[in-house]
């Protein structure tokens, strides 16, 4: 039933223009590689505003969202970040956001996959409770592809269950 209404789910994304999957077909960066010279500011001057810039120089909130074990409950603790992701998008009207959702390794892939999913959209619904329109704002379930750190230790596995919002012009 669950992965029936999970199909269905991706169906009508994919039909509206959403993205549910880091498609193969995107070259890295990615559509949503944002160097900081693309937005008003000097380089390193976005801390101010909950904003940096990732290895890649993507603009991102400085801090990602960590979320419990098997859960796709905001925490708490998330509401400063989707506030600056907020915040920035209202001051720069055209910037959009990709939100990818991450888990760490333990459990099925695909059960992974469908929470990071679950993740991206609850951060992305967050953000539209706060104002910003649904069509600025990208979900993506990457599932446990892309860990920041070991998956061997419990804070290894707790850095990896996140959420991270990326902007571009």
């Amino acid at each position: 039933m669950r992965s029936s209404i999970f199909v269905v789910l991706v169906a009508v994304l994919s039909a509206s223009g959403c993205s549910v999957f880091d498609r193969g077909d995107r070259a890295e960066p990615g559509l949503f590689a944002a160097k900081a010279a693309n937005f008003s500011g000097a380089p390193g001057s976005f801390a101010a505003s909950g904003l940096a810039q990732d290895g890649d120089g993507r603009l991102k909130t400085r801090d990602d969202i960590v979320f419990n074990p098997r859960s796709s409950a905001l925490p708490g603790e998330a509401d400063y970040v989707v506030t600056d992701a907020a915040q920035f998008l209202f001051k720069r009207k055209h910037s959009v956001a990709r939100i990818e959702g991450h888990t760490d390794a333990m459990g099925r892939e695909q059960a992974n996959l469908d929470l990071s999913v679950q993740r991206a959209f609850a951060v992305r619904n967050a953000l539209i409770a706060a104002g910003i329109e649904a069509h600025r704002l990208e979900p993506v379930g990457l599932g446990e592809t892309r860990p920041v750190a070991s998956n061997e230790t419990p804070d290894g596995r707790k850095a990896n269950r996140r959420v991270s919002i990326y902007f571009l012009q």
